[in-house]
């Protein structure tokens, strides 16, 4: 193996992993990031549900009672 393939070689992997670094920073971590905030407002939406909901039948629970 000459030292020119060596070095094709290192060049392939560095740019490979540029590239894969380019991907995730700019690409795959605000689409996670926005996942992850769509996930967030439905919990916290549903929260509010259940509690509205509790509030509502325990009103209507003790007035039946």
């Amino acid at each position: 193996m000459s030292i020119d393939n060596v070095i094709s070689i290192i060049i392939s992997i560095l740019g490979s992993f540029v590239i894969t670094l380019i991907l995730s920073t700019f690409i795959f971590q605000p689409l996670q990031d926005k996942k992850k905030y769509v996930f967030e407002e439905k919990k916290r939406v549903y929260e509010y549900i259940i509690v509205f909901a509790q509030i509502v039948l325990f009103q209507l629970k003790r007035n039946i009672l």
